[in-house]
């Protein structure tokens, strides 16, 4: 144990691993996962000519893999800010995602007190509070394309999308059909 663990507290070690780090952390299961069917297979024969040589590659392997989980190639193991940081990155985007749903939700009752106004004097404002939830949903995606950097090309797509159906709504095109899910949020 080195002396910087010393100084990590019990709760801080609780803290998830950054993103960067579990993706290393799958490539080493991965990885130690072959060196193990490797292994399995060293009692096959192999050439003659090449005596030893599959069990030194898979040994080779394994003592590779056990190196990849050392707490320097795991940068976040010894920077509980890091961790911190992206724990608070998940936080963020779990309430997000939240708060779409919420908004989808009463997206559906807008669109329905929008049509249910169609011909009335109210329908410019249901229009508007119609399209102003589209594009408080633009916004949140926006947010959730900070927070989730690797989503964040389908996140800022579907802000686009949330901003072009509120746009069409308060330019009082032919009143947009509902959407799916799908529109919404592409996957």
């Amino acid at each position: 144990m080195s002396q910087s663990d010393d100084k990590i507290s019990d709760a801080e070690r609780r803290l998830p691993l950054t993103p960067l780090d579990e993706a290393l952390l799958a490539r080493v299961q991965s990885l130690a996962e072959i060196a193990e069917a490797v292994l399995r297979n060293v009692g096959r024969p192999y050439p003659a000519t090449d005596h030893g040589a599959v069990l030194r590659d898979a040994l080779y392997v394994a003592r590779l893999a056990e190196q990849l989980v050392d707490s320097a190639a795991l940068a976040s193991l010894a920077d509980p800010e890091a961790r911190r940081a992206a724990q608070d990155q998940r936080v963020t985007a779990d309430r997000l995602r939240r708060k779409i749903q919420a908004l989808k939700n009463a997206n559906t009752a807008a669109r329905n007190a929008c049509y249910e106004a169609l011909g009335t004097e109210a329908a410019d404002e249901k229009r508007a509070a119609w399209a102003g939830n589209h594009l408080t949903q633009a916004r949140a995606y926006d947010r959730l394309a900070d927070a989730e950097a690797p989503l964040g090309t389908e996140h800022k797509r579907a802000a686009a999308t949330q901003r072009s159906l509120a746009h069409d709504i308060l330019d009082n095109k032919t009143t947009p059909a509902p959407t799916t899910d799908t529109q919404e949020h592409p996957a």
